[in-house]
């Protein structure tokens, strides 16, 4: 466990790449990973591996993206996961 003492200062660096319209459409990675339907951990390795979007704002505990933006990469791995599949079911057949 990290401890800070009196009069050191923490960093107060934030990366904001764009501005939402509202803050409710605003999901942290465990948000992300529901709309995802993996575990949090999955979502630390697409960040990783540049999977995810990037993040909205980058804070201490977690990076910050824009729901619809999630929502899109759930999209696009669904549609992709059907088209594996209909591939291997015409492979079988």
């Amino acid at each position: 466990m990290r401890r800070w003492t009196r009069g050191v200062s923490m960093p107060e660096t934030v990366t904001v790449h764009r501005t939402p319209e509202s803050a409710g459409d605003l999901v942290g990675a465990v948000e992300a990973s529901e709309i995802l339907r993996v575990e949090r951990t999955r979502v630390s390795r697409y960040i990783k591996t540049g999977v995810m979007p990037p993040p909205l704002a980058k804070l201490r505990a977690t990076s910050v993206w824009l729901r619809e933006d999630v929502e899109k990469l759930a999209k696009r791995r669904e549609e992709a996961k059907v088209k594996r599949e209909g591939a291997k079911a015409m492979v079988v057949e």
